[in-house]
């Protein structure tokens, strides 16, 4: 696991721009961030694999709060959800916390998720606090526009960041390291290659047998573009191949008029839906 482009990887922020704090990692784990949303998604990860009671949306905020306001490598977060998603699927998920770090994007609409985990998280995902509720019981007294930013309630943490603070700071460190990837006229030096040591990101946490990446690597992967063959033309060639397309990224009526949908659907009340059996099956397998 890796990022798409050097400046991401190489030395010229320290650490790569992350910090690494083990204990705001196991309170982001364990549900103990005092941010309820982000709790209520971390131990209902836990307790059920996510499986039909994890939604993207969700997955994403609490994914985000880990990588752009904790400030840890995206790495971390993806090998949690790998321990604990039932639908985990590493494809997929891996790029998807690659994206909501911000370290994969177009070169022309650089796209930073950092979403709200206060109030606006509530009023958008958990509008009835039935979520919230249901998986930080500390918090079942309160209503639910008190779920974004909580008083102080016994047995349940202060928050673990100031979340203006914490976003203002990620956004500045993003801008900088972006800045040579979107204004470089040719991107080939600064894409990834594929590394010659693929022992796995973080068998150092979760010891486990990685003798298989002590072997040579040739035939686990396809032959990979060589990338330091291409000449100029093939290279501005590449280049489109990291531009988003399509007319409505320039049309603004279809962007208001989706802005306006997504607001009907958060005042829209919705039925939970009833269990299909696969978390009941789930319960007499583990039984």
């Amino acid at each position: 696991m890796r990022s798409l482009y050097t400046p991401f990887e190489n030395n010229s922020f320290e650490n790569n721009g992350w910090d690494f704090n083990l204990e705001h990692y196991e309170a982001w784990k364990n549900g103990q961030t005092g941010f309820p949303i982000i709790d209520a998604a971390a131990r209902c990860l836990q307790a059920t694999g996510g499986w039909l009671a994890l939604n993207f949306r969700v997955r994403a905020i609490y994914a985000s709060f880990l990588t752009n306001l904790i400030g840890m490598d995206w790495r971390y977060g993806a090998l949690h959800f790998m321990r604990h998603l039932i639908d985990g699927d590493c494809p997929i998920d891996h790029y998807q916390w690659a994206q909501q770090a911000g370290v994969t994007h177009c070169l022309n609409k650089a796209w930073i998720r950092i979403y709200n985990p206060e109030q606006e998280a509530i009023d958008r995902c958990d509008p009835q606090g039935q979520f919230v509720h249901r998986w930080v019981p500390e918090l079942a007294h309160l209503k639910p526009e008190q779920l974004g930013c909580p008083p102080a309630v016994k047995g349940y943490p202060a928050p673990i960041l100031d979340y203006p603070v914490a976003r203002a700071r990620r956004a500045a460190l993003i801008d900088d390291q972006r800045f040579e990837i979107i204004h470089a006229p040719n991107i080939v030096p600064l894409i990834s290659r594929l590394p010659d040591d693929v022992t796995p990101f973080g068998s150092d946490l979760f010891p486990s047998d990685i003798t298989w990446a002590q072997q040579p690597i040739q035939d686990l992967f396809p032959a990979a573009l060589d990338l330091d063959s291409l000449d100029k033309q093939q290279a501005m060639q590449l280049r489109t191949w990291f531009v988003a397309h399509g007319s409505w990224l320039e049309n603004s009526q279809r962007q208001q008029f989706a802005k306006k949908q997504n607001r009907k659907q958060r005042k829209t009340v919705h039925t939970p839906k009833i269990d299909n059996g696969q978390l009941s099956l789930l319960d007499c397998l583990l039984d």
